[in-house]
């Protein structure tokens, strides 16, 4: 989360507190926030549905397929 800019270290490196690098940012991880609170199923199938597809598409690129 410290590369992605949502985090930052405190001065002795032991802590770290919220600090989103742009507005822009902070904005979306507000609205992500609210987004959670309001429709915690459908955000968590969206999370699932993407893992799933990307987890197909790994597993096609070994399907062996005859030559024509």
């Amino acid at each position: 989360m410290q590369a992605a800019g949502i985090i930052a270290a405190d001065a002795d490196e032991a802590r770290y507190r919220y600090a989103p690098k742009t507005e822009a940012l902070a904005q979306t991880l507000k609205l992500l926030v609210f987004t959670y609170g309001s429709d915690v199923i459908g955000v968590t199938n969206l999370i699932h549905e993407q893992t799933a597809k990307n987890a197909q598409r790994f597993a096609d690129a070994f399907h062996l397929r005859k030559e024509p």
